[in-house]
């Protein structure tokens, strides 16, 4: 099977050198970071919400209130203060989550988006 030789001509030249430039730009954007916020803020580019959340038990399931008035996608664990792992332990809804962890006492800020 022969590979064959494509040549460049001036057309597809310039294409290339748009595709490079929008590259160029699509490169200096991300570079500047990801900006998270809320509607108010304006600013940002992934609209999302601030949450902490206690843990008291283990295995006990928690509710916690969020903002984006839809169904979040998911969430970005920020910090916590100690070793645990927690999950969504039933569908989020367009006003709540429901996390469940398996450490007691354990405290989360996670970024909701």
């Amino acid at each position: 099977m022969r590979v064959p030789i494509i040549q460049l001509s001036k057309f597809d030249e310039k294409n290339l050198n748009v595709l490079n430039q929008g590259l160029i730009f699509l490169t200096s954007a991300l570079n500047k970071g990801i900006e998270f916020g809320n509607e108010t803020a304006g600013a940002e580019n992934i609209y999302c919400d601030i949450v902490t959340v206690q843990f008291t038990a283990a295995s006990a399931e928690v509710t916690a209130a969020h903002d984006l008035d839809r169904v979040p996608l998911g969430a970005l664990l920020v910090k916590k203060d100690r070793i645990g792992d927690f999950y969504f332990s039933s569908p989020a809804t367009s006003a709540n989550l429901f996390l469940t962890t398996n450490t007691a006492s354990l405290s989360a800020v996670l970024i909701i988006i």
